[in-house]
């Protein structure tokens, strides 16, 4: 967006409609990131793990800690050995990688656009796990990332 004189107040600050305000609240409020990542240098049990971080989708940095003796470290190929490259998957697919939350969305009229705040869920494709695989690892997929956003993997069907 650039901006031309006509864009200012006569003490040079900038104005803006209220339209793009909420376009630019939108826009910023999907880029969600927290202001630090915390380091975790403590024991931590899995539930203290899954409370305080998972359950919150909050980042952290593990160090001297036990938990990773409890986690498998087990590849992609492990995966499909251990599961089967049959397992029907669900696979959510978005747009944009978010989904699940209240966005502004655009609803049809004939006379002008009506927009409307509306919670959103991603698309749902069922799609065998080598397949899914496959498309993580094709370079196709990375290129059109901004097309499609493939995760939320669900293996239980």
């Amino acid at each position: 967006m650039s901006s031309t004189q006509e864009d200012f107040d006569r003490d040079g600050h900038l104005m803006v409609s209220k339209e793009a305000l909420d376009e630019f609240s939108e826009n910023v409020g999907s880029l969600w990131c927290p202001s630090f990542v915390p380091l975790v240098e403590r024991e931590m049990t899995p539930l203290g793990f899954c409370r305080d971080f998972v359950s919150k989708s909050r980042p952290c940095i593990l160090r001297n800690n036990n938990m990773g003796r409890l986690l498998p470290r087990w590849t992609v190929e492990d995966i499909l050995t251990r599961c089967g490259n049959d397992l029907e998957i669900t696979v959510n697919v978005t747009p944009d990688g978010h989904g699940d939350e209240i966005r502004t969305v655009q609803l049809s009229s004939e006379d002008q656009p009506l927009l409307e705040r509306a919670f959103v869920l991603p698309e749902e494709r069922r799609m065998k796990l080598q397949d899914f695989v496959r498309e993580l690892r094709a370079p196709s997929a990375r290129a059109s990332a901004s097309e499609n956003h493939l995760g939320g993997v669900d293996m239980n069907g």
